[in-house]
């Protein structure tokens, strides 16, 4: 990255939002929003994230939660596959889903130099079925914020449960503390000569919602053969909501919370829920036996990934590290 400039109004002081669907947006879980971004999707966010150190930290958890046997692993909203592949290359089994196609077919050119390559599949977290069970389930990158509504939420968590009736489920998500109300964003980017790549944001944060609103347009120019290699416009909606507010909305969808982190510094250990960390890691768990699973606890079944819905992969906008 060459370039960056940021401009806001002054922020807003933290305020409590009640998660109950009532006061949240009317729609369904935003569209993806990210077509046509995904062959520079590493290029505009690589500075952003220290993906290795967010793997060491899924590690670290499942090591304090006692579940440091797992071996399979499910990536909700695995968007070009970063962190799935990283696992994959420290010997576990791995599937993502993303509901972006685009963002898929990225992650399957990724995986392909595996001897054991991560499988990666378009589906919506909220409804889809992998034919089998996982140890583990984790979801990084705020990625769970794009449900916008709790039906949504507790949607996503009975296909967790389904899928993870044993295990554990670790995701990341973005506390509404101290967001400015208005932020205007851009960068530049040189990805070789006479290549540039210029990725703009406008941001909005309406408090009575808690929604932020992404509308992001990236350029990708070739100056050498004088033309517009590439050209997307995007807008993104996330549903902001503090560490109290999350506790009970994972809790009235049947899990057990077993903990909340500073994402940033995990191993410094669990945060109260009043913490005012802007990136949080929820360790959670079915709250008791979910019943038998249709497809045998690790079984190799018939697979099928229900057709993609709205839902969304992550937006990393700053460093985990």
């Amino acid at each position: 990255m060459e370039e960056r400039n940021v401009s806001a109004m002054p922020e807003t002081a933290p305020r409590e939002i009640p998660s109950s669907s009532d006061r949240a947006t009317e729609e369904a879980a935003s569209p993806s929003g990210y077509r046509g971004m995904a062959d520079y999707w590493e290029l505009i966010t690589g500075d952003h994230a220290d993906h290795e150190a967010e793997m060491d930290n899924l590690e670290l958890l499942l090591r304090r939660h006692g579940a440091p046997r797992s071996q399979s692993f499910l990536d909700l909203g695995c968007g070009s596959g970063v962190q799935a592949t990283i696992l994959a290359s420290r010997g576990y089994d791995v599937t993502g889903i993303d509901c972006e196609p685009d963002m898929i077919q990225v992650a399957r050119n990724r995986a392909g130099r595996f001897r054991i390559p991560p499988r990666f599949e378009v589906g919506d977290m909220r409804s889809f079925d992998m034919g089998r069970t996982y140890d583990v389930a984790y979801s990084w990158r705020g990625a769970v914020d794009h449900l916008l509504r709790d039906d949504d939420f507790e949607s996503m968590l009975g296909s967790v449960r389904r899928h993870v009736p044993k295990g554990v489920f670790i995701f990341e998500f973005w506390q509404n503390i101290g967001l400015r109300p208005h932020v205007e964003y851009w960068e530049k980017h040189h990805p070789g000569p006479q290549r540039e790549v210029l990725y703009l944001q406008n941001i909005r944060y309406d408090p009575v919602s808690s929604i932020l609103t992404r509308e992001a347009e990236l350029y990708a120019l070739d100056f050498g053969a004088g033309k517009l290699e590439a050209h997307s416009v995007s807008t993104v909606r996330s549903r902001m909501l503090t560490i109290r507010s999350m506790g009970a909305l994972v809790e009235r969808g049947g899990f057990e919370v077993l903990g909340f982190y500073d994402a940033t510094q995990p191993w410094q250990g669990p945060v109260e829920r009043a913490h005012p960390a802007h990136q949080v890691l929820c360790v959670c768990r079915p709250r008791r036996p979910f019943g038998a699973s249709p497809f045998g606890h690790g079984s190799l079944g018939s697979t099928h990934v229900s057709p993609a819905l709205p839902g969304l992969p992550s937006v990393p906008l700053r460093r985990s590290t």
